[in-house]
């Protein structure tokens, strides 16, 4: 009998649970690839790797980031400096309800 009523009362919650609700990292990346290849283009998936934060418990947070600068030297021993400039993708994604609050880039 406790048994029954306790898979009623996950059936009613899970009833009034949003679908639509991002409780991991792996859903707030995928829909930040998604709006960001909607908005801009399949080339903005580049900026990897994504971090990734939960603001007080209730926005995720996904920022790109840019290749590191740094120096290379050809074979012949010429060295080069480097220096990646521009901005990066940032969406900010409701964790209840999966709403995007804010969209851009930081050029």
């Amino acid at each position: 009998m406790f048994n029954k009523i306790r898979e009623l009362i996950f059936f009613i919650a899970l009833a009034f649970c949003s679908c639509n609700s991002v409780y991991t990292v792996k859903k707030a990346t995928r829909i930040a690839e998604k709006k960001w290849v909607e908005k801009y283009d399949q080339s903005i998936l580049e900026f990897k790797p994504y971090n990734i934060a939960l603001l007080g418990d209730s926005i995720w947070m996904v920022t790109g980031s840019l290749p590191p600068s740094g120096w290379n030297i050809n074979q012949q021993g010429d060295s080069t400096l480097t220096i990646i400039t521009g901005g990066v993708p940032v969406i900010k994604i409701r964790k209840n309800d999966g709403a995007i609050i804010e969209n851009y880039h930081t050029r």
